[in-house]
């Protein structure tokens, strides 16, 4: 691949008409670097990749035709099929799509940073002023800290919608995966489908509406008291979130009546102070336990045996009606990654709202933990009205199980360990038995005695023998009880 190519930018060959959408990728790769179209108008590449080979070619692959010239694009090749399929499949035809990338040269591994594409940025930034996008999908995570800066990964941030400046100029983004990284790891195509088919319907209107949520945090203890009790009093169901667990206690709590607010109910600063006075901390506490011990009011939590299993634990509370967003997501889409963030990609406008890691000050873990408790109550919303009573049923089996697996988790189970190693033990010499029956109508010869007795340091089972004896006499003790 030359490194000196040069792959334009390719504005829209068609009116895009109201739907402007940029596609924006990382940098080209060989099949856009060498991209030809023969006589006949068939476009292919020179060089492609195949069984892990560079393969050249000198004629048209569709035709035969030997009279072509350079026409170099991005996304063509595979991942530009991919990319035209999903696009078509979002109602929107390539031909009405800006395409581009951050580089308009190929680099390498060490090259995909924003202070070594200048050039390429200028050039991208000038062409999307031209065409001026409602919105832009960036591709990949070059494509992402074009518009968001450098420190962002693409798998945390793919399905959100923010605002991303480039040269100055601000603009709608959709982050999605590369469509390259789907060709060698497909199970992830369905999220790049429903990315792009976000891309296509943000870019009906320039406008950047996504949903806010409003911390609620009353600094007086009977404010909060009594805003516990009212959402208790409403009998509706609630999302639920915390933050620490049962080495550090419950340090703050939210409690979302729906998607767009949550109370907020810190009890420790992050540099461990009380928030509250002994005495109003026990009061919050108190409402604290009748709102998550009242049958008539489900709360919403994502792995909800977390809260449970804490709440119990730290404070000795029983959460009952328990709804979790995670249990409902696995029942719709059970190959997916269950993550709070993938969920909300999928159920909610929500953008990525980051890790604990990410906390500097109080103000920033409440405001997670309150984004987690709505996000919870939005997409578990949104799922459950696509639920088809067979699986609404199954997910309520699953929801069933929660408290009885918290008081197996405490009061334990009966366990014989002399009787389970003997069963084990049985199993074991019956597997060893069959496999000796199966190696014998297989013709495979049995092992000689220095093979059984390399295979017993070694600690490898071997199928019963006429030296099994032998075996069991050179055997190390440990071995010896489990043979």
């Amino acid at each position: 691949m030359n490194p000196d190519a040069v792959v334009p930018n390719s504005p829209p060959t068609a009116d895009p008409g109201s739907v402007r959408l940029a596609a924006i990728g990382e940098s080209p790769s060989v099949e856009e670097c060498s991209w030809h179209t023969c006589s006949s108008g068939h476009g292919f590449a020179l060089e492609h990749w195949q069984n892990r080979q560079l393969v050249t070619r000198d004629r048209c692959p569709h035709c035969g035709s030997q009279r072509f010239t350079e026409t170099r694009q991005p996304f063509v090749g595979e991942s530009g099929r991919l990319l035209n399929d999903l696009l078509r499949d979002a109602g929107l035809p390539r031909e009405r799509v800006f395409v581009g990338n951050v580089s308009r040269h190929p680099l390498s591994e060490g090259e995909k940073t924003l202070d070594q594409n200048r050039g390429g940025l200028a050039r991208l930034a000038y062409d999307l002023s031209q065409f001026r996008p409602n919105c832009v999908l960036a591709l990949g995570n070059l494509a992402l800290s074009a518009f968001l800066g450098e420190g962002h990964s693409v798998t945390s941030w793919r399905g959100s919608i923010v605002q991303g400046t480039l040269a100055g100029v601000t603009y709608k983004v959709v982050v999605a995966v590369h469509p390259a990284a789907i060709l060698r790891e497909p199970s992830q195509l369905c999220l790049l489908r429903h990315d792009v088919a976000r891309a296509v319907a943000e870019a009906a209107t320039p406008a950047y509406d996504v949903p806010q949520r409003v911390v609620d945090a009353p600094s007086d203890p009977d404010e909060v008291i009594a805003k516990l009790q009212a959402m208790q009093a409403a009998q509706k169901p609630i999302g639920h979130d915390i933050e620490g667990g049962v080495e550090t206690g419950v340090t703050v709590c939210s409690f979302a009546p729906s998607p767009a607010s949550a109370l907020s109910v810190p009890f420790k600063r992050m540099n461990w102070t009380d928030v509250w006075p002994k005495s109003a901390a026990e009061a919050i506490l108190d409402a604290i336990r009748g709102i998550l011990a009242d049958d008539a009011v489900p709360k919403v939590m994502h792995s909800g045996a977390y809260e449970l299993f804490t709440w119990k634990w730290v404070h000795g509370f029983e959460i009952r009606n328990v709804e979790d967003s995670m249990l409902a997501f696995h029942v719709l889409l059970p190959e997916l990654d269950k993550a709070l963030e993938v969920v909300a990609s999928l159920y909610t406008r929500r953008s990525y709202w980051g890790t604990t890691k990410d906390w500097t000050c109080d103000a920033d873990r409440d405001l997670y933990n309150v984004i987690d408790s709505c996000v919870c109550l939005e997409a578990w919303q949104a799922i459950m009205a696509e639920m088809t009573e067979a699986q609404r049923a199954y997910y309520r089996h699953q929801c069933a199980l929660l408290e009885p697996c918290l008081e197996m988790s405490f009061v334990g189970l009966r366990y014989d360990a002399a009787k389970r190693d003997a069963m084990v033990a049985a199993l074991e010499r019956e597997v060893h038995g069959l496999q000796g029956e199966l190696d014998s109508l297989a013709g495979i010869p049995l092992p000689s005695f220095a093979e059984v007795r390399e295979a017993v340091a070694f600690k490898k089972a071997w199928a019963k023998c006429s030296t099994w004896d032998s075996l069991l006499e050179h055997a190390k003790p440990t071995m010896r009880e489990q043979l």
